[in-house]
């Protein structure tokens, strides 16, 4: 019996961290911040062109820092407390292969397992000295490896947009300001009372937990979007698919984003490896408004550069096909890709099932189209068809040409390409869509359609970017 872990959590949990480069109270640089480190009187002026070399977290050598990036550590002194947000945690998802043919609904030879983590990270809602609204993440003492990590690969993520735009700019990820780190004044009396008076059901921090401070971007994700109560539209009543196609256009835009913020990562040298839908934040969820939108990546705590590929993952792509460091490249490339058809075909799903008990979360999905259909998107789409409160999704997956039934074929298949197709530039195969594969509707019945996506960016070349809804 093989067990495979296909979800990053569990392969990340298992990478070391590199000791000599983490340093347990971190600074990090303020960019796009209004936030500014204190100075003396008439510092500023000697400021702007004087250059101090600094060290950056997990970064291993030194940089020079100007006015444009500041460092910042936060005391506790300087941030304020106003409400409790929530907890975080992570499900650890194991996927079993059998030596011999099972059933998919055997409870003695289960396809999937999940084990949660229980919370590793609290969430709090903050105000700094300069009355600027942030969100405080804390990390609990289990959840320290992957404060570190989410630190380290904020950093490269900037870095790599100011190497290609210029400083001052921001990237598509969630904008970490700064960090502190729990020590002897969490002991005191005032601070105990503090605590214990504003949130009493809360454990009291424990010493040496790591709090990043985030600027507020809003707490809504990709997963808050299909329950969002939306406003109706005047001519909406003499128009009865109005509100489809509306709502239509604003998944576009969010997967659009999504797809955006992803390619820049990989473009960065940068794996997710736990993508999902609450690692997507979005400033709205008014439909009417797509060109508003702005998609951001976040939760960086399995992330991994690809400078960095632990052995176990590098033996999981060699077994896979992968012979080169480029073919291991995509190899993980490619996992993202997969988790991003999830979070596609739960996002369609999820927006246009109005019946809330029958939305299906990506375990369902993921059940029906490997373990009950085996990957056969007809069957799959048959099924569906079934289930009257699916129609509606059915159908916008059905539009100009089954292009997003293309969409999440694609995505969904990247995985398992062969690595023989992988090359230098990155996905060097063709995704061909048989007719006898594709589902009613969809890309097999036009003739010779076929995609090679150069990159992740390649996915935007798609049909269902590129053909306008009719």
């Amino acid at each position: 019996m093989l067990h495979v872990r296909v979800l990053a959590a569990l392969l990340a949990a298992s990478t070391a961290l590199r000791k000599d480069t983490v340093a347990f109270k971190v600074k990090l640089p303020l960019r796009s911040s209004p936030l500014r480190s204190p100075r003396p009187p008439g510092a500023a002026a000697s400021l702007a062109g004087e250059q101090q070399h600094v060290v950056q977290p997990n970064s291993g050598r030194r940089r020079p820092a100007t006015s444009m990036s500041l460092l910042r550590t936060f005391e506790a002194s300087e941030l304020q407390l106003q409400r409790f947000i929530g907890e975080l945690g992570f499900v650890e998802i194991t996927d079993w292969e059998y030596n011999r043919q099972t059933s998919p609904v055997d409870p003695s030879t289960p396809s999937r397992t999940l084990n949660s983590s229980g919370t590793t990270a609290r969430l709090f809602e903050a105000r700094t000295y300069g009355n600027a609204k942030v969100v405080l993440k804390e990390f609990l003492p289990k959840g320290l490896k992957l404060a570190y990590r989410e630190i380290e690969i904020n950093d490269r993520l900037q870095d790599a947009w100011d190497q290609k735009n210029g400083p001052g700019g921001r990237p598509p990820v969630l904008a970490l300001m700064g960090s502190l780190v729990a020590d002897e004044s969490f002991k005191s009396r005032r601070f105990l009372e503090q605590w214990v008076s504003k949130f009493p059901s809360l454990p009291v921090p424990a010493i040496g937990s790591v709090w990043l401070v985030y600027r507020w971007e809003g707490l809504y994700t990709f997963a808050s979007f299909p329950p969002a109560k939306q406003e109706s539209e005047l001519f909406d009543a003499f128009n009865p698919t109005a509100r489809t196609k509306r709502r239509a256009a604003f998944v576009k835009q969010m997967m659009r984003g999504a797809t955006n913020a992803l390619a820049f990562m990989h473009e960065s040298g940068v794996v997710h490896r736990s993508l999902g839908a609450p690692s997507l934040r979005v400033n709205t969820l008014d439909e009417r408004y797509p060109r508003q939108l702005e998609v951001l990546l976040s939760d960086f705590g399995f992330a991994t550069r690809l400078s960095e590929i632990d052995d176990e993952t590098i033996r999981r792509a060699s077994s896979s096909g992968a012979t080169s460091p480029f073919a291991v490249s995509d190899f993980l490339f490619r996992e993202d890709l997969y988790s991003l058809g999830y979070v596609f075909l739960e996002l369609v799903f999820g927006a246009f099932c109005d019946d809330k008990s029958k939305r299906p979360d990506q375990n369902s999905l993921k059940r029906l189209l490997e373990d009950i259909f085996k990957g056969d998107f007809k069957a799959f789409k048959d099924y569906c068809l079934t289930e009257p409160a699916w129609e509606p999704a059915v159908e916008v997956l059905d539009a100009d040409r089954g292009s997003g039934w293309g969409l999440a074929t694609a995505l969904l298949q990247a995985r398992g390409t062969a690595a023989s197709n992988f090359d230098r530039g990155g996905y060097g195969g063709d995704y061909d869509y048989e007719e006898e594969s594709a589902p009613e509707g969809g890309p097999g019945d036009v003739k010779e359609v076929s995609m090679s996506m150069a990159s992740t960016r390649g996915v935007l070349s798609l049909p269902y970017f590129t053909d306008a809804q009719r």
